[in-house]
C-alpha cells in the first residue's frame, strides 16, 4: 500500500519566514527604543522647544532626572533585560490570567503614583478655571456652559458639596477622582491584554504602554471630564476588542459608551469602534448574537444616554466648536486645510502624540520592518483598535484649541489613549511572536514608565513647571500671538496666586505686548501694585483708562496708587471722576475722604 509523503517540511518552510519577520520586528523595536532614549538624552541638554514632547527631562532637577534615565538606559542592556524578563513574564502571565491580586496590586500602585504627584503648576487647559469655579462657588452654566450634566455633577456639584462640608478641598476631590481614574485605567489595560490574547512579558509590556502615557498628568488635580475619557477609551478598546474577537455580552461596552456620551461630546467618536465591534460579533455569532438580551441592552444603554444629551451636544457643536475649535478666525483666514497642515502645527501635533504615547515610534518601526507580513492574530480586535485610534488621530490637526496644542493637550488625551492601545497591541504581538528578542519587553516597560514618572514629577514642582512654560514662549521656534499671550497670561496668574508679585507683573507685561486687552492691563496693574511698583501701576492704569474709559475699577486703582505716591492732583481727579460715573462707589468716597483730610487746602 502506497502512502502519501508527509507535509511537515512544507509547513516548516512556511513558518520560517513568519519567525524571521517576528524577530526582525522585535529587533527594530529594540533599536527604536534605543534611539528614543538617545533623543531624550540629547534633548536634556538642548535649548529650544522644537521637541517639547520629548524634552521633559531637561527641566527636571538632576536628582530626579538622571537616576530615572539611568534605569531606562540599563533596561536597554540585553544582559540586564534578559535577567529581568522571567520575572516580567510571570507578572504578565498573572495579568493575562486575570489574577485579581496582580491586577488590584498594580492598580493600587498606579493610583498611589498619581496621588503622590499633585500638579502644583496647573498649566494644562482649564485647570485654574475649573478648580476656581468650585473654590469660589462660581456658576458652571456661565463659566463652561458647554459642559454636560454628568460632567457638572462629577466635577462641580460633588466637589462643591464636599468642600462645603469641610471633607475635601476642590483640589483634594479632583486628586481623589484622578487616583480612581488611574486605578480604572490599570484595570481596563489588564482587560485589554486579555482581549488581545497576550501573555508573559509581552502582556506586561502591552499593559505598561497602555497605562504609562502622558495622560497620567490629568489625574493629579485636573477636574474635567476629558480626564475621565482616558480610562473609558481604554475600556472601549478592551470590551470592543473582546466582543469583536470572541462575542459574548455587549453590556460592558454599552455601559462604557453610555457613561462616555453623558460625560463629554467628543466621546461620540467612540461609536465608530463600538459599531464595528457589534458588526463583527454579529457576523461571528449570527442569529445567536441578535437573540441574546444582553446585545439589546448593550445597544439601548448608549442610545438612551445619547438621546438625553443630544440637544446639548448639537447646540455646542454648532455654536461653540465650529467657531472656536474647528474654524476659528485665524483658521478661516488661512483656510481650514491650510491652517491644519502648516509645518509648525504638524510639528506640534507630532510632539503631542509623542508626549501622550511616545512608544508609537517603536510600534511604527516594528511594523515597517515587517511590512507585508500578516500577524495572524486578533484581526477583529485590531480592526476595533484602528477604528478607535485613526479618527481621533486624523482629526487632531484640524482641532484648534484656544490656548494651543502645547497647553490644551487635555483636549487630545483620549486620542493619546487610543493611540497607546493600538501601540500596545502592535508591540505586544511582536514580542509574543519573538523568541530571541523577547527581552525587549523590559526596555518597553521602562521606556513607557520612566518618561511618565518624569512628566508627573515636573508639574509637582511649580518652579520647574513654570520654567517649562516660559521656555515655550522665550525659546525657538517662534509662537503665534495667541499662544504667547495665553502662556504669559497663565504665568502671570499662577505667580499672582503664589504671591510672587514681581514675577506676576513681569509676565503680564509680556502678555500685554501681544494682547493689550483691558483684562490683561488690569491684572498687570494689580500685580505691579502688589509688587510696590506704584509708578508703573499708575502708568498702566492710564493706558487702561484710555482703552476703557468706563472701567470703574481702573479709576479706583488709579486713585489709590496715586494717593500712595503722593500724587494728590491725579488721585483727586480719579476719585472725583469715579464718583461722577458711579456715585455710589464707596471706595472712591473713602479715598476722597482721606485726600480731603490729608490735603485740606487742595482745590
Amino acid at each position: 500500500m502506497t502512502t502519501r509523503p508527509r507535509r511537515a517540511p512544507r509547513k516548516a518552510v512556511a513558518e520560517a519566514p513568519a519567525d524571521a519577520q517576528a524577530e526582525r520586528a522585535a529587533r527594530a523595536l529594540g533599536i527604536a527604543l534605543a534611539v528614543l532614549a538617545a533623543l531624550r538624552l540629547v534633548l536634556g541638554f538642548s535649548r529650544g522647544m522644537w521637541a517639547w514632547g520629548l524634552n521633559v527631562q531637561r527641566f527636571l532637577d538632576a536628582v530626579i532626572a538622571w537616576p530615572l534615565f539611568t534605569l531606562l538606559a540599563l533596561s536597554l542592556v540585553p544582559s540586564v533585560a534578559r535577567r529581568l524578563e522571567p520575572a516580567a513574564s510571570r507578572l504578565g502571565g498573572a495579568l493575562a490570567r486575570g489574577s485579581r491580586p496582580a491586577v488590584v496590586t498594580l492598580a493600587l500602585l498606579v493610583a498611589a503614583l498619581v496621588a503622590a504627584s499633585p500638579d502644583n503648576t496647573r498649566f494644562v487647559g482649564d485647570f485654574l478655571l475649573r478648580q476656581g469655579t468650585v473654590e469660589e462657588a462660581g456658576k458652571p452654566a456661565v463659566l463652561f456652559p458647554q459642559a454636560l450634566p454628568l460632567d457638572v455633577l462629577v466635577h462641580y456639584t460633588i466637589p462643591t458639596a464636599l468642600q462645603n462640608a469641610h471633607v475635601l478641598t476642590a483640589n483634594g476631590t479632583a486628586r481623589l477622582l484622578g487616583a480612581l481614574n488611574a486605578a480604572l485605567l490599570a484595570v481596563f489595560a489588564a482587560s485589554l491584554i486579555r482581549a488581545l490574547g497576550l501573555g508573559g512579558s509581552a502582556a506586561l509590556a502591552a499593559w505598561a504602554v497602555t497605562v504609562f502615557g502622558g495622560y497620567l498628568g490629568l489625574f493629579t488635580g485636573y477636574s474635567k471630564s476629558l480626564a475621565d475619557l482616558v480610562p473609558l477609551a481604554v475600556a472601549v478598546a478592551a470590551f470592543g476588542a473582546r466582543l469583536a474577537s470572541r462575542g459574548g455580552s455587549a453590556v460592558p461596552l454599552g455601559i462604557v459608551l453610555g457613561v462616555s456620551f453623558a460625560l463629554h461630546r467628543s466621546a461620540l467618536v467612540f461609536a465608530i469602534p463600538a459599531a464595528l465591534a457589534f458588526a463583527l460579533a454579529a457576523r461571528q455569532e449570527g442569529a445567536a448574537f441578535a437573540r441574546r438580551p444582553s446585545t439589546w441592552i448593550g445597544i439601548a444603554l448608549p442610545l438612551a444616554a445619547l438621546a438625553a444629551v443630544a440637544p446639548k451636544i448639537l447646540s455646542t457643536l454648532l455654536h461653540v466648536d465650529v467657531a472656536v475649535h474647528l474654524a476659528p478666525a485665524e483658521a478661516r483666514r488661512a483656510g481650514i486645510l491650510g491652517s491644519a497642515l502648516t509645518a509648525p502645527r504638524l510639528l506640534d501635533a507630532l510632539n503631542l502624540v509623542l508626549l501622550l504615547s511616545p512608544l508609537v515610534i517603536g510600534a511604527a518601526a516594528a511594523r515597517l520592518s515587517a511590512w507585508g507580513a500578516r500577524s495572524g492574530r486578533g484581526g477583529g480586535a485590531t480592526a476595533v483598535l484602528l477604528a478607535l485610534a485613526l479618527p481621533l488621530l486624523l482629526a487632531t490637526p484640524f482641532i484648534h484649541p484656544a490656548q494651543g496644542l502645547y497647553r490644551d493637550w487635555d483636549d487630545f488625551a483620549a486620542m493619546g489613549a487610543a493611540v497607546a492601545v493600538l501601540t500596545a497591541a502592535v508591540i505586544g504581538g511582536v514580542l509574543q511572536s519573538s523568541r530571541a528578542y523577547r527581552w525587549v519587553a523590559i526596555p518597553v516597560v521602562f521606556s513607557a514608565m520612566i518618561p511618565a514618572i518624569q512628566w508627573l514629577a515636573l508639574h509637582t514642582d511649580v518652579d520647574l513647571g513654570l520654567n517649562r512654560a516660559r521656555a515655550f514662549v522665550e525659546e525657538p521656534p517662534p509662537r503665534t500671538g495667541v499662544e504667547r499671550a495665553g502662556t504669559w497670561d497663565f504665568i502671570g496668574i499662577r505667580n499672582y496666586r503664589l504671591n510672587r508679585w514681581t514675577a506676576s507683573a513681569d509676565a503680564f507685561s509680556h502678555a500685554v505686548e501681544t494682547a493689550p486687552s483691558p483684562r490683561l492691563l488690569e491684572q498687570w496693574a494689580f500685580a505691579a501694585t502688589m509688587a510696590g511698583e506704584l509708578r508703573t501701576a499708575q502708568d498702566i492704569y492710564h493706558r487702561l483708562i484710555a482703552k476703557d474709559p468706563g472701567n470703574t475699577s481702573a479709576w479706583l486703582g488709579l486713585a489709590a496708587v496715586s494717593s500712595r505716591i503722593a500724587d494728590a492732583d491725579e488721585s483727586f481727579r480719579a476719585a472725583r471722576h469715579l464718583l461722577e460715573i458711579d456715585p455710589g462707589n464707596t471706595g472712591a468716597r473713602q479715598i476722597l475722604d482721606y485726600l480731603e483730610k490729608t490735603y485740606p487746602k487742595h482745590p
